[in-house]
């Protein structure tokens, strides 16, 4: 797993010890990053929701974006997110919030312009997440 693109390109993250973190794969990764990089610029404000190595949070630091939110409910996604952070240098531009995704999003004070959204697949949360991302108003139009 490493850094596709951008000031941070090439960098090596550190990754999951076992399978109960699933990172979003590079060519997966490429794809998203693919479709949404203009909407990534040195004002952009982006929420890694259910961050887990923080993989594409950093990516969005990497491609410009001003602050990223890094939000996990797991202690280890948030240690191996925290890792990741320390490892590119990127502590200024990170905001690490613990908690589910409910919780995190009313701990944000600033509308994103691009939310993240990965949870794990066996909850089928989408659905919830993306109705409580609209009732916060965190998303800028």
């Amino acid at each position: 797993m490493r850094i596709i693109s951008g000031k941070l390109k090439g960098r090596r993250l550190n990754t999951p010890a076992d399978q109960r973190i699933r990172p979003t794969t590079d060519k997966v990764k490429e794809a998203v990053f693919s479709m949404i990089n203009g909407w990534i610029d040195e004002d952009s404000i982006c929420i890694d929701l259910f961050s887990g190595t923080g993989n594409l949070g950093l990516e969005a630091i990497s491609r410009g974006a001003k602050t990223v939110y890094f939000c996990d409910n797991h202690r280890e996604s948030i240690s191996l997110t925290k890792s990741n952070i320390r490892h590119c240098g990127v502590e200024n531009q990170s905001i690490i919030l613990t908690g589910d995704y409910k919780m995190t999003l009313e701990k944000i004070d600033q509308k994103a312009d691009v939310i993240f959204v990965d949870p794990p697949y066996h909850e089928q949360l989408v659905p919830k997440v993306l109705e409580r991302i609209m009732e916060t108003d965190k998303l800028q139009p």
